[in-house]
């Protein structure tokens, strides 16, 4: 249940993240204080899509705003590439994942690997 609220509440941040302004915003001088180690993986299908762009620094700027630390993969519009992203940030045990598919079929084996690592 933990998993699945994990999951989540960083899907909200990513959509909110993905409708943020581009204009800079005043940041707090202090960041956020996080009670626990929580670390998000967000793969990207390519950063050479002004798009994808704004949703990662929306993305990185929600998750410094909520004390949480993202990794960002940039599969390059390659779906091998985006699997061996999804592998890393399996064995490196990150809380959650966030997708962006560039092969949604291709990634299914990827994405049961890391529901069966938890």
């Amino acid at each position: 249940m933990k998993h699945l609220l994990r999951i989540i509440i960083v899907l909200g941040l990513s959509a909110l993240a993905a409708c943020t302004s581009t204009t800079p915003v005043a940041t707090p001088t202090t960041p956020a204080q996080s009670s626990s180690n929580i670390t998000i993986g967000l793969v990207i299908s390519t950063l050479n899509n002004p798009f994808f762009v704004t949703l990662r620094d929306g993305a990185q700027r929600a998750a410094d705003a909520a004390g949480v630390t993202l990794t960002i993969v940039d599969a390059q519009d390659d779906s091998a590439k985006m699997i061996a992203g999804i592998e890393d940030l399996i064995t490196k045990k990150v809380n959650a994942l966030i997708i962006n598919p560039t092969d949604s079929d291709a990634v299914v084996p990827a994405i049961q690997k890391a529901n069966e690592a938890g």
